[in-house]
C-alpha cells in the first residue's frame, strides 16, 4: 500500500494505491458514505492500479462562505478512521 497527501490550506487530499481491488474496496468500506472515500483506478504507462481517493476543497467560496465545515468534519472522520486502520496493521 502506498499513501500519498497533499495537505495545505485549500485541498486535503489522500491517495492511497493498493495492489489488489478486494484490499481496496475493503478499505474504502470502513469509511462512512457521507466522508466520501471512493475506490478508482489509476493508469499510467498502460498499467492500472486500484486506489481510493478522498478529497475535499477546504478553501472559502460563495457555498461555504469562510470555512468549509462540512468538509472540516469529512477531513476529522477521515483522519480517525485511517488512524484506526494504521493502528490495527501496527
Amino acid at each position: 500500500m502506498e499513501i500519498k497527501v497533499w495537505d495545505n490550506e485549500d485541498v486535503y487530499e489522500v491517495m492511497v494505491v493498493f495492489e489488489n481491488e478486494f484490499d481496496r474496496d475493503e478499505f474504502v468500506a470502513q469509511f462512512p458514505k457521507w466522508v466520501k472515500v471512493y475506490a478508482s483506478v489509476l493508469s499510467s504507462n498502460g498499467v492500472a492500479k486500484p486506489i481510493a481517493n478522498f478529497r475535499v476543497v477546504l478553501a472559502a467560496n460563495r457555498v461555504v462562505g469562510q470555512v468549509n465545515e462540512a468538509g472540516l468534519k469529512r477531513v476529522a472522520k477521515f483522519k480517525d478512521v485511517f488512524a484506526k486502520l494504521q493502528n490495527e496493521k501496527g
